[in-house]
């Protein structure tokens, strides 16, 4: 019997992973003129991990072998990395990075649970946020009271820096509790795009960067 590395025991004096994962998502990340593809991993226990292909990776892994959301892999012969991101998307100390002898295999799929852990609005204002965690959240809710567009100043980038795309909204719950949103550049371009490709359905579920 193949065995396979939980995502919670990985640690930095052991290098001989093999995991068995679903592809939970998937997008394009350029910061600092380098782009990379990241992935949100998760094994049978819902545990959660990302992933990072380099740029001079991309073809080998993501268009010759096609990895996409909601696949299931086993991945082996990468590299480990401590994850020092200002903002993770997922809680963990550890990523992964492909290297050009990194084993992607397709596999049949091994759990039907969802793995996209969505947290009510209880839990974010008694302070388990992005504020205080630096951790991504999901939610799902209704999205109420888009504004349109606009340009602003980010304290994230230099003062001189070309003005960021910014789009605030609302969530709203059940009870009618009221969650403020505001969406930065690409942010802001996806969660327009995916918006108006619904014909502005009220339900809608995704990371979010929450304020105020």
């Amino acid at each position: 019997m193949v065995h396979f590395d939980r995502l919670t025991d990985f640690h930095t004096w052991h290098s001989d992973w093999k995991v068995s994962v679903k592809i939970v998502r998937k997008w394009n990340k350029r910061e600092a003129n380098v782009s990379t593809v990241e992935l949100i991993i998760a094994d049978v226990f819902g545990d959660k991990m990302q992933v990072t292909i380099s740029e001079n990776l991309v073809a080998q892994f993501c268009v010759r072998r096609r990895i996409e959301e909601d696949e299931w892999k086993t991945i082996s012969n990468f590299a480990q990395e401590n994850d020092t991101s200002a903002v993770k998307v997922v809680d963990t100390n550890y990523g992964i990075k492909f290297t050009a002898d990194t084993i992607v295999e397709n596999i049949d799929g091994l759990s039907n649970n969802h793995f996209i852990d969505y947290h009510n609005f209880d839990k974010i204002y008694d302070g388990w946020s992005a504020f205080n965690r630096n951790c991504c959240l999901d939610t799902m809710r209704e999205v109420s009271d888009v504004e349109p567009t606009i340009f602003v100043d980010d304290p994230a980038t230099p003062r001189f820096a070309e003005k960021s795309r910014m789009t605030r909204f609302s969530l709203r719950n059940l009870e009618g509790h009221i969650l403020k949103c505001v969406a930065y550049n690409e942010a802001a371009d996806n969660f327009n795009n995916e918006f108006l490709a619904s014909h502005r359905q009220t339900s809608c579920c995704g990371v979010a960067f929450l304020e105020g």
